[in-house]
């Protein structure tokens, strides 16, 4: 997938079909974990009035949770959730397709 414009609820979908096509599980992947983290992340876009993927809504997003986070306000868990949630987004806007490279 070439950088161009794609609503981010279209890149959600394709994100969680590739981790579907990767062979995770379909109850892991669509668990509340999994799809409550991009149901937060495309809110958050649409709160900002933004329905094509653009890094920097991402990065305000990103930051925005680092800062829950080290104000106490969220969990590790919940954090490091949404992080790896906004790694495949942005490796799927980039790529087209998931490397699960750690």
């Amino acid at each position: 997938m070439s950088k161009k414009l794609i609503e981010i609820d279209q890149l959600i979908a394709k994100t969680m079909e590739e981790m579907l096509k990767s062979g995770m599980a379909k109850q892991t992947v669509w668990s509340a974990g999994y799809y409550g983290c991009y149901r937060m992340i495309s809110k958050y876009y649409h709160q900002q009035n933004q329905e094509t993927y653009s890094d920097n809504i991402m990065n305000d997003y990103a930051a925005l949770l680092a800062s829950r986070f080290e104000a106490g306000e969220i969990c590790r868990g919940y954090y490091r959730c949404h992080q790896k949630a906004i790694e495949r987004l942005r490796e799927i806007y980039e790529t087209g397709q998931l490397s699960w490279q750690y």
